[in-house]
């Protein structure tokens, strides 16, 4: 009797052979994808870490950069907007140029700023505005005026102001 038939059949396996096929192969992380965007009357909202929005920028056009993550950040042009207090409208502002950065959360305006509390009749105007949500006032710096109806402040370099311009200040005194 021949057992090596068997054997053989024992160790090769009964039935059809089965092929092993290996699994796919893990995927390295991607790095993080950056698109740049070319845009006409774009819009960008951007929340405070409380999740209200903090503030809203419109502009003519713009050149952004989006992360991964969504966040926007990039130069605008012919700029206008409002700053947020509370779920209301504090000012609105206008600037001919700006940068946003909805990360940092922060806003830059240039040339022939006006910002604006409708309500109580305030204007503040400069060459250059910087809002950091986190900071939550505005810097303004060239040539800053605020006006109130027949009452005018300035010319001086920098003043820092609330961002419903209730509280106006130069930087040394504004607390």
């Amino acid at each position: 009797m021949r057992l090596w038939p068997v054997a053989l059949a024992l160790a090769l396996g009964c039935g059809p052979s089965q092929r092993v096929t290996p699994g796919p192969k893990p995927l390295a992380e991607s790095p993080a994808v950056e698109r740049k965007i070319r845009a006409e009357s774009p819009e960008v909202t951007v929340r405070g870490e409380d999740g209200e929005v903090a503030y809203v920028v419109r502009a003519e056009t713009s050149k952004m950069t989006v992360g991964e993550e969504g966040a926007a950040s990039g130069a605008l042009s012919g700029v206008s907007g409002e700053i947020r207090k509370g779920g209301q409208t504090a000012s609105k502002f206008k600037a001919t140029s700006g940068e946003v950065d909805q990360k940092a959360r922060t806003l830059t305006l240039q040339g022939e700023v006006t910002v604006t509390d409708e309500a109580r009749g305030i204007v503040l105007k400069a060459q250059r505005v910087f809002y950091a949500e986190a900071k939550g006032r505005i810097e303004a710096s060239g040539q800053v005026t605020v006006s109130s109806g027949s009452a005018l402040l300035g010319p001086v370099d920098a003043l820092w102001a609330s961002p419903g311009l209730e509280r106006v200040a130069t930087p040394d005194l504004y607390k």
